[in-house]
């Protein structure tokens, strides 16, 4: 099986972009690139907890207005509270390390 030559590795500026931000490249691109992953993981935390809460909120509804037994809704919503915890935790924490990085 004949071997193919690699390929030649070009000098573009989308490549230096690329290899700038990995985390190996140097402490100093490591670090931003930890902050705009830390702010990246924060904002999908984010969203992800308002969409938790929303769904707690409807469950709340239907308890109250007495659709579906407290008891069927016990375990959701002992799960929205886990989550709300998890990421309320998630996005403290990055919040703190994008601070720490800046």
């Amino acid at each position: 099986m004949a071997r193919s030559r690699p390929a030649a590795k070009t000098n573009n500026s989308a490549n230096i972009g690329f290899e700038a931000k990995e985390p190996g490249a140097d402490p100093e691109a490591r670090d931003e690139y930890r902050a705009e992953n830390a702010f990246w993981v924060t904002a999908k935390c984010g969203d992800s907890l308002r969409e938790q809460e929303e769904t707690a909120y409807w469950l709340e509804l239907l308890r109250d207005a007495g659709l579906v037994s407290f008891d069927k809704l016990q375990p959701p919503l002992r799960e929205c509270d886990q989550l709300t915890a998890i990421f309320v935790t998630i996005i403290k924490r990055c919040t703190e390390q994008g601070r720490n990085q800046t």
